[in-house]
């Protein structure tokens, strides 16, 4: 999707913002990425999420020392660089995860109802425990997702949202 910071900038201003279909999206003003770059990063704030690769799924010393170089990359272009925390990858992954089979059954809903022979067990099995979830917990896993990157953006007292 993108080849270069610019391409990343174009593709961040094209889906930033806030959609009133997604309960999970927040409404807050958007920068002009674009504008943004000037071509340093000197004093920009980078936000590393060290405990994903610490903590929550240890990474191989291998990735663990190229995240620490690349940490160190941003440090010597003049970034600064602080760790930040969001809630456990675990519990990003089981919110999404919900999230992605209510909205999976609720897309295919009449077709289960109507052919449910012709789906495989493999989705039935992930899909079908869905029927259980009501509309409110999707909202909240949304909400939660949300709600924990914009705790992350007020712990480096970010003023934009992405």
């Amino acid at each position: 999707m993108a080849r270069a910071v610019e391409d990343c900038a174009l593709l961040l201003q094209a889906i930033a913002g806030y959609d009133a279909r997604d309960a999970g999206s927040i409404e807050c003003e958007i920068p002009n990425y674009r504008a943004a770059l000037n071509g340093s990063i000197k004093n920009v704030r980078i936000g590393a999420l060290r405990h994903y690769w610490e903590e929550d799924m240890p990474a191989h010393p291998d990735l663990k020392r190229a995240m620490d170089e690349a940490i160190d990359v941003f440090k010597k272009l003049g970034a600064r660089v602080e760790d930040c925390r969001t809630r456990p990858m675990q519990d990003s992954f089981d919110t999404r995860s919900s999230s992605r089979k209510a909205k999976y059954y609720s897309i295919h809903y009449d077709n289960l109802k109507s052919r449910p022979g012709d789906f495989g067990r493999d989705f039935l099995g992930r899909v079908l425990p869905a029927c259980l979830f009501q509309s409110s917990d999707y909202v909240q896993a949304s909400r939660g997702t949300a709600a924990s990157s914009l705790k992350c953006g007020r712990s480096m007292k970010i003023t934009t949202c992405c």
